[in-house]
């Protein structure tokens, strides 16, 4: 194939000669895109699936599922406080104690290397498969 190529008239033989230029160039460019790409926003993380009260008075435990190898953190929005853990397991499953008051807001995060997810607002009041078990925290109107 080279041999014909040579005999082509001059202006086919850049083309010829280009067009390993071109494929390497694209590589190039597909290559670099993969490196500077934004990466996707993390999704917020499903409300935890159990909150029970704590053997620790004032504290409540906060167990839910997480992406494996997370830093999830916990917040009562009340008091500001902030639990956090990894999921060093990486099995996907986290488990704080938070100090909350029953009927208090939660929020739970989570952090993956630089990228932190929005976060999941919650009920403080005990819940079973991510349902509340009692309706002490209804509003009366």
């Amino acid at each position: 194939m080279l041999k014909q190529a040579a005999t082509l008239p001059m202006r086919a033989r850049p083309f010829v000669r280009t067009r390993t230029r071109v494929v390497a160039l694209a590589s190039s460019m597909l290559a670099m895109a993969s490196c500077v790409s934004p990466t996707l926003p993390l999704p917020p993380p499903d409300a935890p699936a159990e909150v029970s009260p704590s053997a620790e008075p004032g504290h409540w435990d906060v167990r839910g599922t997480c992406h494996a190898g997370a830093v999830v953190l916990v917040q009562n929005i009340a008091t500001g406080v902030i639990v956090g853990v990894e999921d060093g397991n990486h099995d996907g499953r986290y488990f704080v104690q938070l100090e909350a008051e029953e009927c208090d807001v939660g929020e739970v995060t989570e952090l993956i290397e630089t990228t932190v997810s929005e976060g999941t607002y919650f009920l403080i009041s005990e819940t079973s498969n991510g349902l509340v078990a009692t309706d002490t925290c209804t509003a009366n109107d």
